[in-house]
């Protein structure tokens, strides 16, 4: 009995090491048509779908990086930012630069602010050439590749020099000498968008401007317009810049801020003491003022309505218009014109008569002293003013009498 046993445990691991010798056999065959039939290799590569779709994205998807570097001392304190917004490489940005990424080559203009007094921007390196102004158009036109552009900073000039002479420190003291940016009244406010309006003096320096402005409840959220250009004056220039998509009713702050090579000015103190406007409520319409004249004829008659005027006849004339979200009107004439009936009208009889044809009611209010017609060369204006409602900005509009 125990050599049957035996003899079915040979026969057993026989069978298995023939298992094992056929699957060897087989896998090396395998491998062998495998390694062989380039045919066979394509289909295999296609069947798993990589070989080619790998080669396809590669040819199609190109990318064209821009990295910024900054350098020098007080680097750390420098910001380069890029028209489109892409690029905000500013204090403890990393130290390799800040990158962004474009799917096709095209033209990316930079600015650069030192935003510390004890150091400035000193110039450009890089791919292409800038002047030492804080802008520079950099053409980013390698694909799949890099463009790499440095800013590179220095220490400020002392502004006090014991041992130089009158006249040199005099120079020194005129080269280094900071912007002056001061902020104005908004303009324009509507519900949702305003002008906000300033002056900046570069000082002789190839400077920059730019607004920055925010919900005045959401402190630290704060928005900038780009980066403009202002050249190198020596005299104040005033300066705007639109907004929108603002909230209606929303009380916002703003100020400006300029830069040159010497430094920045405008706003020092925190967004809770800049200045503020305040948008419409949806509500509110925008204001606006509509003037007109016509002539009044024998026989009850009236001439056309417009902003000027002929006259046919020895004949008066009647002023109407409409005003709306306005305050503080009133009309004044010039020496040849004729006075309105009832005299000098005042805000409120203005406010009040707005959109009043003159022909019926207090005509007195509309109509003026009857004119005595020439040759028609000479002319006579009437002026309508008001402030508006949403910023105390003027207002007007005149017409003209020919007669």
């Amino acid at each position: 009995m125990f050599c049957i046993i035996i003899s079915n445990q040979i026969f057993m691991n026989k069978i298995l090491s023939f298992k094992k010798i056929v699957s060897i056999v087989f896998f090396a065959a395998f491998l062998a048509v495998f390694l062989t039939a380039g045919t066979a290799q394509a289909g295999f590569w296609d069947w798993f779908n990589i070989k080619g779709d790998s080669q396809n994205l590669a040819a199609s998807v190109k990318t064209y990086v821009l990295r910024v570097n900054k350098s020098g001392p007080g680097s750390n304190y420098g910001r380069i930012t890029s028209a489109d917004g892409k690029i905000n490489c500013g204090y403890r940005s990393p130290r390799s630069g800040c990158s962004a990424r474009y799917t096709s080559a095209q033209s990316v203009t930079l600015t650069v602010v030192s935003e510390s007094n004890n150091y400035s921007f000193d110039k450009w390196k890089g791919v292409g050439w800038c002047d030492k102004g804080n802008s520079c158009v950099v053409e980013v036109n390698k694909p799949s590749g890099e463009v790499s552009v440095w800013a590179v900073f220095k220490s400020s000039p002392s502004s006090s020099s014991s041992s130089s002479s009158s006249s040199s420190s005099s120079s020194s003291s005129s080269s280094s000498v900071k912007p002056t940016a001061t902020t104005n009244s908004v303009t324009n406010i509507t519900s949702t968008s305003a002008t906000l309006n300033g002056t900046v003096n570069p000082k002789g320096e190839n400077g920059s401007y730019r607004f920055t402005y925010g919900d005045k409840s959401r402190v630290g959220e704060s928005k900038n317009t780009s980066w403009v250009n202002i050249g190198s004056g020596s005299s104040d220039v005033s300066v705007s810049a639109n907004i929108s998509g603002l909230s209606p009713g929303t009380t916002y702050y703003y100020y400006i801020t300029a830069s040159t090579k010497n430094g920045f000015a405008g706003h020092t103190g925190s967004s809770n003491d800049a200045p503020t406007f305040t948008t419409l409520v949806s509500s509110q319409s925008t204001a606006s003022v509509d003037f007109n004249v016509a002539e009044v004829q024998p026989g009850g008659q009236y001439g056309s309505t417009a902003g000027s005027i002929t006259l046919t006849g020895n004949n008066s004339v009647i002023l109407t218009w409409t005003v709306s979200a306005v305050k503080d009107c009133s009309i004044s004439y010039d020496s040849k014109a004729k006075t309105i009936r009832s005299g000098t009208l005042s805000s409120t009889d203005i406010i009040n008569e707005s959109g009043a044809n003159g022909k019926s009611g207090n005509t007195s209010k509309h109509n003026t002293e009857d004119y005595t017609k020439g040759d028609g060369n000479s002319s006579a204006t009437y002026t309508l003013s008001c402030q508006k409602n949403s910023d105390n900005s003027a207002i007007s509009e005149t017409v003209t009498v020919n007669y």
